[in-house]
């Protein structure tokens, strides 16, 4: 049923309430069948719920216009949906603001999604991100891991100062692996093997070796 084929019902009464069942939904106007007959409707703006077909709905009748109040039953099922028609602020000033949810909580946005908060704690079991694009801007970072593996194409790393630390350290490189340092020092404890299947060592000035012993060929 169209809602531009429906005329309103107009009572003599300045304001009424009735209870009717909504029947179909053209836009932001409701059909609405009741006993004083059928008419067309639009949503309270208290009426935070958005009214389905089959719903069994209150209205009241103002300033020749009918008006859902609110929604009494839903016989189909109990899923709902809060409608805003503009901004929205959810403020508890004295108190917290819990939001909680036995199965998933989405979050969805068309535009952006703002965080701001003096301390932030996120606890999960398991956590997947999926973003083409970050950028991190931190003064200080700090990551606890007991298992950590990196996938990637392509890593830069620009420091001033980089210092790392490890039991054991092991790098296999299928290709080529170079390194330009203004000066370079190793400092082994006990065996320093180098093996290759060519090997140059040039140098402009001086090459030293010292050792008790030095075996070549």
């Amino acid at each position: 049923m169209s809602a531009n084929n429906v005329m309103p019902l107009f009572s003599g009464k300045s304001s009424e309430i009735e209870y009717g069942v909504v029947q179909s939904i053209s836009q932001e106007c409701f059909v609405v069948s009741a006993e004083g007959g059928v008419y067309s409707a639009i949503r309270a703006f208290s009426c935070l719920l958005q009214p389905e077909v089959g719903d069994k709905v209150m209205c009241a009748y103002m300033d020749k216009q009918y008006f859902v109040l609110a929604i009494i039953e839903r016989p189909n099922h109990q899923n709902m949906e809060l409608s805003f028609p503009a901004d929205v602020n959810i403020v508890s000033k004295d108190g917290k603001l819990n939001l909680h949810a036995n199965k998933t909580l989405g979050i969805n946005s068309s535009e952006d999604i703002n965080m701001s908060t003096p301390t932030l704690n996120v606890l999960a079991d398991k956590s997947l991100l999926t973003i083409n694009q970050i950028i991190t801007v931190a003064k200080q970072c700090s990551a606890h891991l007991q298992t950590m593996r990196l996938i990637s194409r392509s890593i830069e790393t620009v420091a001033d100062r980089s210092v790392s630390s490890f039991k054991f350290a092991m790098k296999n490189v299928s290709g080529l692996d170079q390194t330009k340092a203004g000066e370079m020092i190793h400092t082994v404890k006990n065996l320093f093997s180098l093996r290759s299947r060519q090997a140059a060592i040039l140098a402009k000035k001086d090459i030293k070796v010292d050792a008790q012993r030095i075996h070549m060929g």
